[in-house]
């Protein structure tokens, strides 16, 4: 007996998504733990992919969340602030909605201070 072939798919896109959280988290614990931005930067690309492949998933909100940290913590204070703004406007159920809405004012002010001192 042979079972359809979409099921089989979906299993392995699942599986595959799994495993795409799980290395943004390692990559993220690492990051943290060693202060290395080597791992910084792969954490970003396994959030970003997780994000685009995955939008729809509970775990985006997290994902998302967490790339927009990482860039705050590397002072892309401007692309935090969107990303920030992102996870606000795009997760209205998400436990990060208010921190994130804050968090992007933060980040908007880090940038204002930045450009002046620029100056």
């Amino acid at each position: 007996m042979t079972t359809g072939s979409g099921s089989g798919v979906a299993q392995a896109d699942s599986v595959a998504g799994e495993m795409l959280y799980d290395v943004g988290i390692s990559y993220h614990q690492l990051a943290l733990e060693k202060n290395n931005t080597a791992f910084y930067n792969q954490a970003l690309h396994s959030y970003e992919q997780f994000i685009r492949a995955y939008p729809l998933s509970k775990k985006a909100n997290e994902c998302h969340y967490n790339l927009s940290e990482i860039l705050f913590s590397q002072g892309d204070y401007y692309r935090a602030a969107e990303e920030y703004m992102a996870v606000s406007k795009r997760y209205p159920d998400s436990k990060y909605r208010e921190t994130a809405a804050w968090n992007a004012i933060v980040a908007s002010q880090n940038l204002l201070k930045q450009e002046r001192s620029v100056r």
